[in-house]
């Protein structure tokens, strides 16, 4: 009984296998139909980003030689396709100097794919901006923290939730006036197909999340399409990232790291608050509050969390660097064991 249990594991899981292939096959292939499509308007460059909702490449505008991020899209339902137009008409609303802009859209294959050509943002991500300042770029990384926050209120305030905000989906520009200025980029917005990607990167499965397991809201992980309130714990997330050089509720595995951000509480970084400074305390609290588990009990607005940075920040010494501060990688394809 116990040989013929383990012969129909084996078969079921190469059952699942082939399904799997069959289904990337298909989304290679109307992936391959919408490039076709789309190099009518576009020329199209290298790859700059994959993700569960999508594939990035930098592209050049045929009409004025503009240079654009184009992600093509590929949707796995009606549904997704009407959601996806829905909410990238509301993102052409949303104009804010911390949010990539909005230059095209159109829906290639019906029900099959579509793209979005938005600002090609040139700098650093802020996941290579921290990696390389360490632990010195605290009080820097948090004022970043503030603008990513000032773009969301402007995207919050347009109905529309960014579902995938995390420190390689910031991007540090220098403008002319030699200010380093803080763009959210690679909006998430549709519930489509997940490419086959490394085991941190994103977890995606047939009627659940899109997103990053470091930074996915308790509410998404239990099933909730998730609210401004789930980009708010992402933030959260980002801003211990910032403060304290790790990512508090990360695991052996993704799906431990999932069920430590529904199940743990958050863990402060020191064992006493004696002697801790009073401004240490009050970022510790803005977190806390960030990432509490019921979306109810968070900030309710991405425009309050920054308020609350804003007063603390007006106190700010220089932070005190982390010691032993060590590079965090997101999308880190060897899980420790």
């Amino acid at each position: 009984m116990r040989a013929s249990a383990r012969h129909h594991g084996r078969l079921d899981g190469k059952r699942d296998e082939a399904n799997a292939r069959a289904s990337r096959g298909s989304l290679d292939t109307a992936a391959a139909r919408a490039l076709a499509r789309v190099d009518i308007d576009y020329e199209v460059g290298d790859v700059v980003g994959v993700g569960g909702s999508g594939v990035v490449y930098r592209a050049t505008r045929r009409l004025d030689g503009a240079e654009v991020a184009l992600k093509i899209t590929c949707f796995d339902s009606d549904e997704a396709q009407r959601r996806w137009t829905r909410e990238v008409g509301s993102l052409g609303r949303v104009s804010h100097r911390n949010v990539a802009s909005l230059h095209d859209f159109a829906v290639l294959e019906q029900a099959v794919s579509a793209y979005v050509a938005t600002q090609f943002v040139r700098g650093p991500t802020l996941e290579a901006w921290l990696n390389a300042k360490g632990g010195r770029s605290r009080s820097e990384g948090t004022r970043v923290v503030m603008q990513v926050l000032a773009g969301l209120a402007a995207v919050h305030d347009a109905g529309i939730a960014h579902r995938d905000v995390k420190s390689t989906n910031v991007v540090l520009e220098t403008r002319a006036t030699g200010d380093s200025v803080a763009v959210l980029v690679d909006f998430g917005i549709a519930h489509s197909y997940a490419s086959d990607l490394t085991p941190w990167s994103r977890l995606t499965h047939p009627g659940s999340f899109i997103g990053t397991a470091d930074y996915v809201s308790p509410e998404r992980i239990q099933g909730a399409s998730g609210d401004a309130r789930a980009d708010i714990w992402s933030v959260g997330i980002l801003l211990h990232r910032v403060l304290y050089g790790h990512m508090p509720f990360r695991a052996r595995t993704p799906s431990l790291t999932l069920v430590r951000a529904v199940a743990e509480p958050l863990v402060a970084p020191w064992r006493t608050t004696e002697g801790v400074e009073p401004t240490e305390l009050a970022l510790f609290e803005i977190v806390q509050k960030a990432l509490e588990k019921r979306p109810e009990s968070r900030f309710q607005h991405a425009a309050k969390m920054a308020e609350a940075l804003e007063r603390v920040s007006r106190s700010f010494p220089p932070l005190s660097p982390i010691i032993g501060w060590a590079p965090v990688h997101e999308e880190d394809t060897k899980p420790t064991s």
